[in-house]
């Protein structure tokens, strides 16, 4: 190895060393840890970006310092799970390196923490021959919180990530299957318009697509028939984070559209409530003994529906009532 592979070395070993102490002093919640990584500048910052709490900048390492201290003590606990970077990109100029990696946490054996993951970025200089970071910027991707299943696949309907819980809804779901690492409808004559809508979302993903966003929407929102055989099966296509991500046996999503589908074509409460039985998946049949009524009670207010709202099947119907108040996910 030459002089200066050896020292690329070093520098690379040096840097992913501080890093990592950087992390897990913070999960230590040792304040003198984290900040013995950090060059104590007013150049130094700090960018934290989530869905939750959306961008929050710290400037100058005072501003880091409190906001550290204060986070610390009013949230004491050690994080008690494991953690992995990986994906490691590192340059090296001079004195002066960047960094770019992937750091996935938890989950923790008490459960009280599940997994989350993040992008991340270090800008570092190095003084008196260590390397300390001066800018410091985390995207969390994934974040720990209930929500319904989600899966993320790419244009071409391969699954990039799911969780556990996920996969294991997914065998009870009925709707959607994973074939050779893709994501398919079980119903092999529906398969197409779900590939088909993966595909159209693969072109929504960037941050400068503005043309779909001009209309007031800012995120692309599919709903995909996946089988009508006993009832009508459903997902999600929807762009999120520059990601492809499909949900199903989301309930309070289809609650959420029902409501906005009621209040313009006047449907009533009994009406709703069979509307959302059928949205749900259940045959005519199954949606009347779940709602306590006869069958013919049921198609009643079915036909009902389909006179207020303009179709003319269950099919058509759940296609519209999923593409109402098509707003901006929440997971």
């Amino acid at each position: 190895m030459t002089t200066s592979n050896l020292r690329a070395t070093k520098d690379a070993d040096a840097i992913r060393a501080v890093v990592h102490e950087e992390t897990a002093a913070f999960f230590a919640k040792d304040f003198a840890r984290w900040a013995a990584c950090f060059l104590h500048a007013p150049r130094t910052q700090d960018i934290y970006v989530t869905k939750g709490r959306g961008v929050v900048i710290a400037r100058g390492w005072d501003d880091m310092a409190a906001s550290m201290k204060q986070l610390m003590e009013d949230n004491p606990r050690v994080f008690e799970g494991a953690y992995e970077k990986y994906d490691f990109e590192i340059s090296v100029s001079g004195d002066m390196a960047w960094t770019t990696f992937n750091t996935r946490a938890g989950p923790e054996s008490s459960g009280r923490y599940r997994s989350a993951e993040v992008f991340e970025t270090r800008i570092l200089e190095r003084v008196d021959g260590k390397w300390l970071i001066v800018y410091s910027s985390v995207a969390v991707l994934r974040e720990p919180r209930d929500g319904p299943p989600i899966i993320q696949v790419d244009g071409d309907g391969r699954v990039i990530w799911a969780s556990e819980k996920t996969l294991a809804q997914l065998e009870q779901f009925g709707g959607l299957t994973v074939s050779a690492g893709k994501l398919r409808a079980q119903d092999p004559r529906w398969d197409a318009e779900l590939q088909a809508a993966i595909a159209r979302a693969s072109g929504m993903r960037h941050v400068w697509d503005s043309g779909f966003s001009a209309g007031g929407n800012n995120q692309f929102h599919f709903p995909c028939i996946l089988g009508d055989r006993e009832g009508v099966l459903h997902c999600t296509v929807f762009v999120m984070d520059g990601m492809i991500n499909v949900s199903f046996d989301d309930d309070a999503l289809i609650g959420g559209r029902i409501e906005a589908a009621a209040a313009i074509f006047g449907l009533s409460e009994a009406q709703k409530r069979l509307a959302h039985e059928v949205s749900n998946g259940l045959g005519l049949t199954d949606a009347a003994q779940a709602l306590g009524i006869s069958v013919n009670t049921a198609r009643t207010h079915l036909t009902r529906i389909y006179a207020k709202t303009g179709v003319n099947s269950q099919v058509a119907l759940v296609r519209m009532l999923m593409s109402m108040a098509a707003l901006p996910y929440q997971a």
